[in-house]
């Protein structure tokens, strides 16, 4: 596995479950009406399934297929 692949796979891990746990706005807290949970455990949980993605070679949401349509 790449070095620039465990960086940044770690790196989106690490911030993901920081988001995931905690955090000190109020509207980021309140919990959203339907399921239960605040906005910032839903994005924290996004990042972290990003992170492990990265680090697993997974490729559940298309990111390599949608960068490679990209510009660059």
């Amino acid at each position: 596995m790449d070095t620039k692949v465990i960086i940044v796979g770690t790196s989106l891990l690490i911030v993901g479950m920081a988001a995931t746990l905690g955090g000190t706005f109020g509207w980021a807290t309140a919990p959203l009406p339907v399921v239960g949970v605040n906005a910032l455990q839903v994005a924290g949980v996004v990042v972290a399934l990003v992170g492990v993605g990265t680090l697993s070679g997974m490729d559940l949401m298309g990111f390599k297929q949608a960068a490679g349509k990209t510009a660059f």
